[in-house]
């Protein structure tokens, strides 16, 4: 009988072996996941420099990890238990609390001079930016928005790093940086700290709620006033709110595989006297600024708004009596752009991790009257994507 059990355990491990790398083979390899949000590696180009050094095999191993059959299915599992069977804190770098989605910090050491280094640095890229603007005769702002886990770092177990010193010190010196170089800007830490900030937030996603890109909207449009730009602003009752019933999964609830989900929904706001417009992603026209399905019982993602990221959109009211907005920035701009697009003659909203034109030349081909850079408080210091202009 013993030896019956080691032979079946035998022949159990050898189509384990066996299957998977088949089922991998015959399986529809994809580019993108969807839970974590990234691109999957490739397959390996073949480099007699990269063999002979050790790097090419490391690369294969990286692409049969991503690409091996039934991968969603054995993290989700693994996710589920850890999650629900062993109630761990942290589970795929999303710490679980009962009020939010959180993600792991690692605790890091805080040099100063540093900083204030990095912020000098970027401070002089952001003069070099603002004197292109003037002199096309726009005004420039930057618009600074804290990211989700710095505005809910009290949420964080008080065992764990919620990185509000380093945080805070980026805030102030950066800004303290933008002063000295004469930059306008609008910082929303200082008006969301006094507000009711938790309803400004998704509680699944790192990104603002619909709530409080409206509140920026009406920070920018307040700012805007002052130099009379804001003639074409809405308030709150010109619009229509839309509730929806569809699950919203935020980037942090996909990366635990959806194994603890958290009720969250997204709605956003409509003008309630429609505004005709002409919209165009990279050339091509698309007459919509909402992206829902159709089916209720289908999960939505922040793409809701606008679509998710572009590299170029172009969007058309043809009211010349109002000025003309360029908006770049994360995706923290998808959901502010559905305001903004509703207060000015014509938006150009660029992204530059998707776009290898310059904002320089946009600036110049454009002629905007505003220009907003849009980033949230975690890429303050971040020379890369939209840092890198």
């Amino acid at each position: 009988m013993k030896k019956l059990y080691n032979l079946l355990a035998i022949i159990v491990f050898l189509f384990i072996i066996f299957s998977i790398p088949v089922a991998t083979k015959l399986a529809e390899n994809k580019d993108y996941s969807f839970y974590e949000n990234r691109n999957l590696a490739t397959v390996p180009e073949y480099s007699t420099k990269e063999f002979l050094n050790g790097s090419y095999l490391p690369k294969w191993e990286t692409y049969l990890s991503d690409h091996i059959a039934f991968r969603d299915e054995m993290i989700y599992a693994y996710t589920y238990l850890n999650a629900n069977v062993f109630k761990k804190v942290n589970v795929n770098d999303i710490i679980l609390t009962n009020t939010a989605l959180l993600p792991y910090n690692v605790p890091r050491t805080i040099i100063k001079d540093d900083v204030v280094a990095s912020c000098k640095k970027m401070s002089d890229k952001l003069s070099a930016l603002d004197n292109a603007c003037k002199d096309v005769g726009a005004q420039f702002i930057y618009v600074g928005i804290p990211e989700q886990r710095s505005m809910l770092r009290e949420d964080y177990p008080d065992y764990l790093e919620n990185d509000s010193e380093y945080l805070s010190l980026v805030e102030a010196e950066f800004f303290k940086a933008l002063d000295s170089c004469g930059i306008e800007y609008v910082n929303m830490m200082n008006i969301f700290k006094n507000e009711d900030y938790r309803s400004y937030y998704s509680v699944t996603d790192h990104h603002y709620n619909i709530f409080g890109a409206f509140r920026t909207y009406t920070a920018i449009m307040d700012y805007l006033e002052i130099t009379d730009k804001a003639d074409g602003r809405l308030s709150e009752e010109d619009f229509n709110l839309v509730n929806l019933e569809h699950n919203f999964f935020g980037s942090r609830a996909r990366m635990i595989y959806k194994a603890y989900p958290i009720p969250d929904y997204l709605s956003y706001y409509e003008p309630k006297v429609a505004i005709p417009f002409d919209r165009y992603d990279s050339g091509v026209h698309i007459n919509r600024i909402f992206f829902v399905p159709k089916d209720v019982n289908e999960d939505i993602t922040y793409n809701v708004y606008m679509g998710g990221d572009n590299a170029e959109t172009y969007i058309y009211t043809n009211r010349p009596e109002l000025p003309k907005l360029l908006i770049f920035g994360d995706s923290f701009t998808n959901p502010l752009e559905t305001l903004l697009y509703t207060s000015f003659d014509s938006m150009l909203a660029i992204d530059l991790r998707h776009n290898n034109k310059s904002i320089y030349e946009y600036l110049n081909e454009y002629q905007p009257d505003v220009v907003l850079l849009v980033r949230d408080d975690t890429c303050y210091l971040s020379f890369d994507g939209n840092g890198k202009f």
